[in-house]
């Protein structure tokens, strides 16, 4: 199936890209397994992450806005929606990261339990950025990492 819906749209990526970013690079700096941490724009994965025993981790940010949450528990879906088109990383594997915006919490999962054939559904998007066929992948929320906003930025993660 070809998506049309997945075009870039530049407007969203200047006002969410940087924020997102940022946001997961104040989570990862205070990780004691993390050495350095690289974000260079090559529009692959947002972060490159190289723990301490010198291994490297790409991690996807992606801001989510108007339904708040801070927990698994207060996030107010049974599912989490990934992008289906992130999964062109999928082979190589990384995290990606569900940033919300009013809040600042982190939902976080890996690619290898997000893009399963029993979480894919295809749906036809009509937005005024965006219009067609696009596949999601909706993975249950207890398969998610949840990171609130008091552990990203108290330094207690």
């Amino acid at each position: 199936m070809i998506y049309k819906a997945r075009t870039f749209v530049k407007s969203s990526y200047d006002e969410n890209d940087s924020f997102g970013r940022q946001v997961l690079i104040h989570w990862l700096r205070n990780q004691k397994w993390v050495s350095n941490i690289s974000s260079t724009e090559d529009f692959g994965v947002d972060i490159i992450v190289t723990d301490t025993r010198g291994l490297d981790w790409g991690f996807e940010a992606e801001v989510k806005t108007n339904y708040p949450w801070t927990s698994k528990e207060d996030f107010k879906f049974d599912t989490v929606s990934f992008l289906g088109r992130k999964k062109k990383w999928e082979e190589e594997g990384f995290y990606y990261a569900l940033i919300c915006k009013e809040t600042k919490a982190i939902c976080i999962a890996h690619s290898s339990v997000i893009y399963k054939e029993d979480y894919c559904e295809e749906l036809r998007i009509e937005t005024k950025d965006r219009s067609g066929a696009d596949a999601f992948y909706r993975v249950p929320k207890n398969e998610c990492k949840w990171i609130s906003p008091q552990d990203i930025f108290n330094h207690n993660s």
